[in-house]
């Protein structure tokens, strides 16, 4: 079987099935089509690959204690984190240490998703949009106090392979967070830039690889912290790879299916998440 056999299913269970049946040789196939199609040399592939399972091992990076901890415990952090590197067999560092701590201080902050652009947003960026490079002119900056060096565009902006240029909703300048505050991105100056809003609503639909879903990666915050339960999203990408209760092999045609977490002093993410039968009605 090609890739290309793979690529026009067109749905997931048939498509989940074919690469399942794939023995040792048609994986490694499929795997130097893919890479030759994509024109990825082989180092670029690993790390590609690296990337992503990244986002499914980084909750193992903090130990469980930390992140249910309330950002004013006066708690020493330095021990459970001693103790979490011990047990995973890595070394603790101070480097690793200061790390952990940031990581925790970057998730128990709360952080405002919205601030307004400023004067000194867009001179940096020369009142252009950081990924495609539209001009925010005068017509992009009503009710901001302040004119364009680019001055009145006087015209319809259009372009057929950008049809969000068309319309002026789409072409006001907002900012965006270069590293996502799902994943727990800082309203850090040096993370945020601006995009106009066809660029930003563009980029929220696309999964990049420093956009994974947090279902997959780092888990919600409001879920880590007890306060509800388990996400819907988190609960269907569960039931998704394992859809079966991994006690009785019984399937949602005959029970009722949730999740269940497997090592209590970790979060609930992907990877320590199975499959059980509902016990409630």
């Amino acid at each position: 079987m090609s890739w290309i056999d793979l690529a026009l299913l067109d749905n997931e269970a048939d498509l989940r099935q074919a690469i399942e049946n794939l023995d040792e040789q048609g994986r490694t196939t499929v795997l130097a089509e893919l890479v030759r199609l994509l024109k990825l040399g082989k180092g670029e592939a690993e790390q590609t690959l690296i990337r992503l399972l990244l986002e499914r091992a980084r909750p193992f990076s903090i130990p469980g204690p930390l992140w249910g901890r309330s950002p004013d415990s006066s708690d020493d952090m330095k021990r459970p984190t001693e103790r979490h590197f011990k047990d995973l067999g890595i070394t603790s560092s101070p480097e690793r240490l200061r790390a952990v701590q940031k990581m925790y201080l970057q998730f128990s902050s709360e952080r405002v998703k919205e601030r307004r652009v400023t004067l000194a947003d867009l001179q940096k960026q020369d009142f252009r949009c950081a990924h495609c490079g539209l001009a925010f002119c005068n017509e992009e900056l009503t009710n901001k106090g302040f004119p364009s060096p680019h001055g009145v565009r006087r015209r319809d902006k259009a372009d057929p392979l950008k049809p969000q240029w068309a319309r002026a909703d789409l072409r006001v300048p907002t900012l965006d967070h270069r590293w996502p505050i799902s994943l727990y991105g800082s309203n850090d100056e040096g993370n945020l830039y601006v995009l106009c809003r066809g660029c930003n609503d563009g980029k929220s639909a696309c999964i990049g690889r420093e956009q994974l879903p947090s279902f997959i990666g780092l888990p919600q915050r409001i879920t880590l912290l007890g306060q509800y339960p388990i996400s819907n999203e988190l609960l269907y990408a569960q039931i998704a790879r394992e859809p079966k209760c991994w006690k009785t092999g019984a399937s949602a045609k005959e029970i009722e299916l949730t999740v269940e977490i497997v090592d209590s002093y970790k979060p609930a993410f992907l990877d320590n998440l199975r499959t059980v039968e509902s016990p409630g009605v």
